[in-house]
């Protein structure tokens, strides 16, 4: 899901949780997974729709606040 869709989404209230969790094939990286008020999860990617990676954790969490979300759950 390209993170505009996201914030668009997060506003009409359908997005209800985020998570941060480990890149399998790259465990130093993380990766946004969101998921909507049916149970369907999405990752979040750029507008060219690259998922949004980063080895820095503390990155992620703008963009979520960016999203709109208050809380997120962190998977190792």
């Amino acid at each position: 899901m390209k993170l505009s869709q996201a914030k668009a989404l997060y506003a009409e209230g359908k997005l209800v949780s985020a998570a941060i969790m480990r890149n399998p094939s790259n465990l130093t990286q993380w990766f946004i997974m969101v998921r909507d008020k049916t149970g369907k999860s999405y990752i979040i990617g750029n507008e060219d729709d690259t998922t949004v990676v980063n080895a820095n954790i503390e990155a992620l969490f703008s963009v979520l606040k960016s999203i709109g979300f208050k809380e997120v759950l962190i998977s190792l």
